[in-house]
């Protein structure tokens, strides 16, 4: 166990894997190491294995709930769009997941090109009807989603409005960041676009101060 998060905690996940397949064939229902397979799988991109691993754990013990929403996040990673909506129905009495879910089903729509469909389970979310976990017209997340909409539909600067919003309640977010640069290029606002460009390479070098040699 120790030896397999050490190497989890270096990102050595390949190597997690192995040690933690021959494990598994000894003890194939040990829910300890397929959630750690999991996430392993996860974190190297494996989607569709990560799925399987939690829809293993689902069957398991299907009294924990959390391992089918870790197995539609994973299918809906893999772009096994109806796989993933079909999993995460199954939450959505769960008020504990509901908001959750509801993510995920507008992120499956809004991957599927279905932007109204997606839009309308963000404003509900935003309205504050996602359920006892979260919810509401002020959460940065939100707002994301709301931009991620409004710059597919052409709105430029709506988009722009919303970035804003959500990286001024958030916080500096790189993301958030390049989503904002995106924004004002697309609207022609080049001065702003290399702004938030030139924010993005400062903090980066702050933070991995190797990044900066030679630039």
């Amino acid at each position: 166990t120790a030896v397999v998060y050490r190497l989890i905690r270096d990102s050595r996940y390949a190597e997690a894997v192995q040690l933690l397949g021959g494990e598994l064939q000894r003890s194939p229902r040990s829910r300890a190491g397929l959630s750690l397979l999991g996430y392993c799988y996860y974190r190297l991109q494996e989607f569709a294995l990560a799925a399987e691993c939690y829809e293993q754990l689902g069957q398991l013990h299907p009294e924990l709930e959390q391992y089918r929403l870790y197995q539609a996040q994973a299918l809906y990673k893999a772009c096994l769009y109806p796989e993933a909506t079909r999993v995460a129905f199954l939450l959505l009495d769960n008020p504990a997941y509901h908001s959750r879910v509801l993510r995920l089903q507008a992120a499956i729509k809004y991957s599927e090109g279905d932007l109204p469909g997606a839009k309308s389970l963000v404003e509900q979310l935003l309205s504050g009807e996602g359920g006892e976990d979260g919810g509401g017209e002020n959460e940065p997340d939100g707002q994301v989603n709301l931009g991620c909409l409004l710059y597919k539909e052409g709105q430029y600067e709506a988009a722009c409005s919303k970035f804003f919003a959500a990286l001024q309640a958030s916080g500096y977010r790189p993301d958030l960041s390049y989503n904002l640069a995106l924004a004002y290029y697309s609207s022609r606002h080049y001065a702003s676009a290399l702004k938030h460009i030139a924010d993005i390479i400062e903090h980066g070098i702050r933070q991995h101060p190797e990044l900066g040699v030679g630039m």
